[in-house]
């Protein structure tokens, strides 16, 4: 029996999600599913684009397993959340406090 089979429905949603996205990590996850559903081997999917086999099968799993909208939705960030030195400072502070009200 075949893993990670892909049906019509989620086929659709993803070509849909596909025409909407901007982000090139993202289109390369959701090609690997539009491959799958085209009948392409897990092999063939990684040669074609530039994967191990095996993360080409997680990623059929993890599309299966979290659904095309959660699959699809770009994950990473930047390091935007910086601390200012004094935020830094008042946290560092209130850690050693903790630690030494603790011994």
């Amino acid at each position: 029996m075949a893993k990670n089979i892909i049906t019509e429905q989620e086929y659709k949603e993803v070509l849909q999600l596909a025409k909407e996205n901007k982000n090139k990590r993202v289109d390369k996850r959701l090609q690997v599913i539009i491959l799958r559903y085209e009948g392409m081997a897990y092999r063939a999917i990684a040669d074609k684009l530039g994967y191990d086999k095996g993360w080409v099968s997680q990623l059929c799993a993890d599309f299966k397993r979290k659904g095309s909208y959660e699959y699809a939705r770009h994950k990473c960030g930047g390091n935007y959340k910086a601390l200012d030195t004094v935020k830094e400072q008042e946290i560092l502070d209130s850690f050693m406090a903790k630690a030494e009200a603790g011994q």
